[in-house]
């Protein structure tokens, strides 16, 4: 199977559980679109997270587009809580990793999309603040367009 999230154009919706840093688990929602461009692979993204007051989190990622036969790329992002962020998307088989850094250093984190099926994938990530983990995060996602 080829990958379908990212490589592809399409609508994405998610459903899972994003944990704080004391492993206490909310119910989130989320979104994400991919469009391709010659230049750059833009994927839209958010996702709310039901804490007693729900918060919305929103990612706008520019991709430089895969290579013909490269399994990484580098991608760009913007995020209004963490700010400018710098990242690698690297396919292993079934898998795509993410690996990222905040520009001053102070942010990282990875995650992970497992192809399920090729309208399904599993997402885990976690986010760390130095040596501490800020958040964590277990999603599923289905192609919905």
């Amino acid at each position: 199977m080829k990958h379908t999230f990212l490589l592809r154009e399409g609508f994405w919706v998610a459903e899972g559980e994003y944990y704080d840093e004391n492993g206490n688990g909310y119910s989130a929602v989320g979104q994400s679109e991919t469009t391709h461009q010659e230049e750059v692979w833009v994927n839209e993204g958010i996702m709310k997270v039901f804490f007693d007051e729900p918060v919305a989190i929103a990612n706008r990622y520019e991709i430089e587009p895969f290579g013909t036969g490269k399994t990484s790329t580098h991608w760009k992002s913007s995020n209004r809580f963490l700010g400018n962020l710098k990242g690698h998307f690297v396919i292993v088989g079934g898998s795509i990793l993410s690996l990222f850094r905040s520009e001053n250093g102070r942010y990282s984190g990875t995650e992970w999309l497992q192809m399920v099926d090729e309208g399904t994938y599993r997402n885990r990530g976690v986010l760390l603040d130095g040596d501490r983990m800020l958040s964590s995060w277990a999603m599923e996602l289905r192609k919905a367009g």
